[in-house]
This record gives C-alpha cells, structure tokens and sequence, in this order.
C-alpha cells in the first residue's frame, strides 16, 4: 500500500519538459508587466511640464484633438423650456479653447452686442479689441417671437482684468460685438445696483449633455443679500459685487443676467467664491452652507462705464471676521444695549454702566460671549452725596452694597448664507458686592472700585476692579 502511495505521488511530478516551458511563460508575463510600468512611468514625466488649460468656472467638454472640438462646437444648439417665458435676447455663448469646448450663457444689450461672464470666452482672447471670428458664436433658441439662430462672434470690444492678478479684483465681464446685427429684442439695462434682499430673475442656459454642447434656456432666481462675510464691502447698492444666494453660479450658468423687478438687468452672474474662501468660514457656520455666489455690478461693465474693483483678498474675509465676533462688536449689539438700559433703570442712581465681555466659548459653530453690566463712570456726585451725608450723618471712607448683577448669554454665529447672525439672552443673575470709597469721590471726583461675586469654592470672582471718575458733562447726558 505504501508503495502504491509513492508510485502515485512521483506520476504526478511534472517533466523536464514541462518545467521549461512554464519558465518560458513566467518570463514573457514579467516582461509584459515590466514594459507596462515603464510606458507609463514615461507616460507621466512627459506630463509633468504641460500646464492645464483655464476653464475653470465655465462648462466645458474636452476633446482629443482641435478637428473634434471645431465638430462639436458646430453642431451645438440650445433650447427653451418653456418657450413663452422664453427672453429673446438670452443665448448660449461656446468657444474653442486648445481641444476642448467651453460654454456659458450671454445676452443681448443692443441689437451687435452681447454681455457675458470673462470665464466664458477662450483664454486668448481675453483682451481687448481683438477678432473672435470663427472661434466664439452664439445661438439664440426659437421663442414666442423669434425663430432660434446662430451668429457669430465678431471682436472682443471690452474685457475685465484678471482677476487674480492682485488682491483688487475686478468683477467679470466680456463684452463681444457680433459679425451681424440680430432681430430679436436686447434685455434693457440699468446701473442702479441691488437692494439688500432683493430678488433678481436669473435666465440661464443648463448644459444637458457631458459630450456636446446642448443648453436649455431656464427661467430661476437669485437674492441678493448685504453684510455677508464671505463679501464685506457689499453694503450698498453701488458695490462692484453682489453676494447671491439661493441659486446656482458655476459652470453654463455664468455670465447669465440678473433682472430686478422692474424687467431691467442689473448685473450677471460672476460664478461661485474661491473653495478657500468658504472653508476658512467653516468653524463659524451653525448649519450646513447653502448656495451662494458672486454677481457683478452691471455699472462696472464698459456700457455704463466701467473701472470697479474691489478688495476680495483672504485678510478682507478674515478681518471681517474677526471684528464681528470680537467681544466689542458683541457690546455694539442693539439688542444687548436694550437689555442693558432696562437694567440702569434701576440700577443708576450713583454710577453709569457699560457693558464688559467675561469670556468666550466656541462649540459646533457658535461662538457664546458673556456681557455684564460694567461701571463706566459715576454720575454727577452733588445730588447722591447729599443724600448720602443726609442719611448716615457722614461720609464713610469705604462703603459696600449688594446688587443682582445680569450675566446675559450672547450667541453669534454664521447662517448658511454666511450673514451673521445673533441673539441675547439673560442667562442668569449673580450676586455681587460693589464697594468704593465716597470721600474720595467728594475730595478727588474719583475712587478705586470693586464689584465682585459671592465666595465660590473660597474664592471671589472679581467682574471689575479699578479707577473710576466721575463722569463729564456730555456721559451725564447720554
């Protein structure tokens, strides 16, 4: 049996033969991988020097070559899907840049121009007085009063700095004449800028397809709101940005207008904020960000004359920032003011208040300040002395009184839109010794005073100690 066993197990050793020719294979196989990894170890060191094209922001769809890009862009078309609020004068804008096809939504502001986004035009020719001929066009879809066309672009008559050149940046625009004046009705326009909350009609093209350039003409909207801190300096109707809320501001979308209610448009759409920008925000945020984006300022476009520019640097953000949750900001609050004269209504017989900061905790986005009344300086002493000396026959060298000092909860935060928001709570009342010297008051017009809390844990809790004096003619007044 045992034998047997060893006979079987030797049949089942391979040849001599056999042993080679699976040497063969194993060697072919390595060969293989080996000319695999150094085609593409090849593959990207040749890569390594080539600069990616700028298409950032606009749709765009690559190509191998330039023959398949020059195809695409010859059969692009766009559409409207609902051709009764269809706007004549909005179309899809699409252009060759190197081998890829980018595109964006412009319109008409005169029957041979039309106004679109810097992004949406190639790089090259983002300059000014330059031809465009054969290498932008822009289709205008059938609506209620006006069949659907293709024209193409002319020059580049106006074009807006780059604006990453420098922390002052200037809002986007590309202003194109056309080959041909067009019969469809250009979007009136006006310069006076939008209201804080106001809510713009935004027509825009939707890129429906990732391999050809086929645009939809949609009707949305936008608002614009004011004191946000991802763009401080929009504070007014005149700033040279608007932060948009509430609607989509990347890719076809650019360069699409923005209507106020009047029917007259008063910017375009400028595209999202820098990635960064949103992200150095995010400690601050107390729910998930919502859409927001840029709109320019049509009154910094070439027709209404131009030259904006404004700060957009990472510092801007960040000092903005810093003030609106800085504990002075918090002491401005109207809210927090209110509370604090409800108080002095009973509590202002000898000294006027202010407010002071104790301390500061951040927790899942919220920042929480503590206020308290604060002694700011004492009111005029004639009339309270008098009293004083009428009441204990002297006037002591030290006195001390009890009163219920406020510690009011303040929570500031940033909603999705990056507004700021806050609000101000009496959090609870603590007990407190104020004790000061009146007969230095009456010789000196001042005196060191203190205000602290009742022992915890063996010790006192100091809210203010220092010199204070009696109050000029002008904080007796206020």
């Amino acid at each position: 049996m045992r034998k047997a066993n060893l006979y079987q197990i030797s049949s089942d050793r391979p040849s001599l033969s056999e042993k080679k020719s699976r040497l063969g294979r194993s060697l072919q196989i390595s060969n293989l991988l080996r000319a695999i990894v150094f085609s593409a170890f090849i593959f990207l060191c040749l890569s390594c020097g080539r600069k990616s094209p700028d298409l950032s922001g606009s749709h765009y769809i690559p190509n191998e070559d330039r023959e398949s890009a020059e195809q695409i862009l010859a059969r692009a078309k766009v559409t409207c899907q609902n051709v009764n609020e269809c706007p004549e004068g909005v179309g899809l804008i699409a252009g060759i840049q190197g081998n890829s096809v980018i595109s964006c939504t412009a319109f008409l502001i005169s029957d041979d121009l039309v106004l679109t986004e810097r992004q949406c035009i190639p790089y090259s020719l983002r300059v000014d007085a330059i031809s465009c001929k054969d290498k932008v066009r822009i289709l205008f879809p059938t609506t209620r009063a006006a069949p659907a066309m293709s024209v193409d672009c002319k020059e580049v008559v106006s074009v807006s700095e780059d604006p990453t050149a420098s922390d002052s940046s200037t809002p986007g625009y590309a202003l194109l004449r056309l080959t041909q004046p067009v019969s469809r009705s250009a979007l009136p326009s006006s310069n006076e800028g939008a209201s804080d909350q106001a809510v713009l009609s935004n027509p825009y093209v939707e890129s429906i397809s990732q391999t050809s350039v086929v645009g939809e003409i949609r009707m949305g909207s936008c608002r614009a709101r004011q004191n946000s801190v991802l763009l401080p300096s929009y504070r007014d109707s005149s700033s040279p940005f608007f932060h948009l809320t509430d609607c989509d501001t990347s890719g076809s979308h650019r360069g699409s207008p923005l209507i106020n209610r009047y029917g007259r448009v008063i910017g375009l759409v400028q595209g999202p904020y820098p990635p960064s920008y949103q992200e150095a925000l995010a400690q601050w945020m107390s729910e998930a960000p919502g859409s927001v984006g840029l709109g320019t300022n049509l009154r910094c476009a070439p027709t209404q004359g131009g030259g904006c520019a404004v700060n957009l640097s990472h510092a801007n953000v960040r000092d903005s920032l810093e003030h609106l949750f800085a504990a002075p900001a918090g002491a401005e609050d109207a809210v927090l003011q209110d509370q604090l004269k409800n108080w002095m209504v009973h509590n202002q017989r000898m000294i006027k208040w202010k407010l002071g900061a104790a301390h500061a905790i951040n927790s899942q986005g919220v920042k929480t300040l503590t206020f308290f009344p604060k002694p700011d300086c004492l009111m005029s002493p004639p009339q309270w002395l008098g009293d004083y000396r009428r009441f204990l026959g002297r006037i002591d060298q030290t006195t001390m009184s009890m009163i219920n000092l406020p510690l009011w909860r303040y929570e500031r935060s940033l909603d999705k839109y990056y507004i700021p928001t806050s609000r101000a709570v009496l959090d609870r009342l603590v007990l407190a010794h104020l004790s000061f010297s009146p007969s230095h008051v009456s010789r000196y017009s001042r005196t060191l005073m203190s205000l602290k809390s009742e022992p915890e844990d063996n010790r006192e809790a100091p809210w203010y100690e220092g010199s204070i004096q009696v109050c000029s003619d002008k904080e007796d007044d206020n």
